[in-house]
């Protein structure tokens, strides 16, 4: 029954971060768009579509013309010259052209809206945005080589005013530092208060998965300050303060939309740092809580696979340095993944279990959503995270429980000890006193003797007795664990 029982509160522990983990990835990740058809030959066509309820990705078909930076004026006499089409949203090297590089990308957009107003997202790595012929948004300086270009990424929310029906989007970007290009992440569109509801919406859940880390971060910290022996702890309180700032800085987050492009063009070299940091403080988390050993040779490959990516991302340009960088930090997790399950800890406390499917989950994630759900989802780390605290924080749980157990045990054996000691330290006396009698007096030796036999089995009843009671009360102890 006991076993059923725990079988139970696992699964149900389970549901609940699920149910948790899943409506946070939902309201901070996941777009509600609309049905609607995409753009084709650089025209999308929402004539018709409610815009009092729909929220719109401007996707499609842009035209687009590489290495040119036309404005609205360009376009006045028609297509200009070095017209072609492009997928949006995708980098411009993953359709065929070099990485580096500037293009000016156009679409018209039909409506019969009064007003259309747009959130423009993290357009890499600089540019600038006309909407009917207004210039309207600029993030660093986009310009036709190094020299004269200048990153910058933010977000922002224009608004376009439809001139018969339509609105013309011209957008000029530059890249010459990261690595990958142009309009890599959808462009929102609505009514003013739908679109602003829409992202309110998500920056006020980001802003709750951020708080949440931060209180569960403070409240270790305090547990640490007050047990400094258990540096479990403050490792997990600097583990949820990386994720936080992890998610501060993050694509279409927090930082690109309340600092300037510049800045937080800046705060993105940080990100691959942040992601080493994580994997390095969850890895010594592990081998803490699990007591695991760590040798010589573990330690330098450790050491190796998270720092690399971190020196690399700062000693070199951003454009040299892939995502993919990141992958090398796998490995560690990879082999923690491995130790843990080895060490079968699962099978004493079903909570491990849940901890090692939260790191199995953690490891895998990234090179999943790098490769097969990229530029889908806003943030699509705040679930992994978010189930690799919870999780965590029920392992603490556990391990706190189970260091109170042992210390209570400790204690009881300790007080045992000292009774037995009092209780053997009489007997023993008068036994001793017999005897030393016995020696003086010969003649008294038997009576002595048999005085002495008599103490001796009441010291073996004792001694019994007292086992008895130490056996039942470390069993009842260890059914209660």
């Amino acid at each position: 029954m006991s076993k059923r029982l725990t079988t139970l509160r696992f699964l149900l522990i389970l549901l609940i971060l699920l149910v948790i983990s899943g409506s946070m990835f939902y309201g901070v990740s996941v777009p509600r768009y609309s049905e609607f058809q995409q753009a084709q030959g650089g025209v999308l066509d929402l004539t018709g579509e409610d815009f009092s309820r729909g929220l719109f990705a401007l996707d499609g078909e842009w035209e687009f013309y590489f290495g040119r930076m036309y404005t609205p004026a360009d376009f006045s006499g028609g297509s200009p010259a070095g017209l072609s089409f492009i997928t949006v949203p995708l980098s411009w090297h993953e359709a065929g052209y070099p990485v580096h590089g500037f293009a000016t990308y156009r679409l018209v957009l039909k409506t019969e809206e009064p007003s259309v107003m747009m959130l423009i997202p993290e357009i890499q790595s600089s540019s600038v945005i006309w909407v009917n012929g207004q210039r309207v948004f600029d993030a660093g300086r986009p310009g036709t080589g190094v020299s004269d270009t200048e990153p910058g990424l933010r977000n922002a929310f224009v608004t376009g005013y439809p001139v018969n029906g339509q609105v013309e989007i011209v957008i000029q970007v530059a890249n010459f530092a990261w690595y990958s290009s142009g309009i890599v992440y959808s462009i929102d569109a609505a009514r003013s208060d739908v679109l602003l509801r829409d992202a309110l919406l998500r920056r006020v859940l980001l802003g709750v998965t951020i708080g949440v880390l931060l209180a569960i971060a403070f409240y270790h910290i305090i547990l640490y300050l007050y047990n400094r022996r258990e540096q479990v702890y403050l490792v997990f309180f600097l583990f949820c303060i990386v994720a936080s700032l992890r998610f501060f800085v993050d694509v279409n987050g927090f930082a690109s939309l309340l600092l300037p492009g510049g800045i937080a063009a800046g705060l993105v070299y940080l990100y691959s740092v942040f992601l080493a940091l994580q994997v390095l403080l969850l890895t010594v988390f592990t081998h803490l809580v699990f007591n695991l050993p760590i040798g010589k040779v573990r330690w330098a490959i450790y050491i190796t696979a998270l720092l690399l990516p971190s020196v690399i991302s700062l000693a070199l340009p951003y454009g040299v340095v892939n995502y993919q960088i990141g992958y090398i930090a796998i490995l560690p997790k990879i082999m923690v993944f491995i130790n843990v399950f080895r060490s079968r800890r699962y099978l004493i406390n079903p909570l491990y279990g849940l901890y090692i499917v939260a790191l199995g989950w953690f490891c895998f994630w990234f090179p999943f959503s790098q490769i097969v759900l990229r530029n889908m989802f806003y943030m699509h780390g705040v679930v992994t995270n978010l189930f690799i605290v919870f999780s965590q924080c029920f392992v603490l749980s556990v391990n706190y429980v189970e260091t109170k157990l042992r210390e209570k045990e400790l204690s009881r054996r300790t007080d045992f000890y000292r009774v037995m000691s009092h209780n053997l330290r009489t007997p023993l006396t008068v036994i001793s006193t017999n005897i030393q009698t016995a020696r003086r007096r010969p003649e008294e030796a038997s009576m002595l003797l048999e005085d002495s036999q008599g103490v001796l089995m009441e010291m073996a009843d004792t001694i019994e007795s007292a086992l008895e009671d130490d056996d039942k009360g470390f069993s009842n102890g260890k059914s209660r664990s």
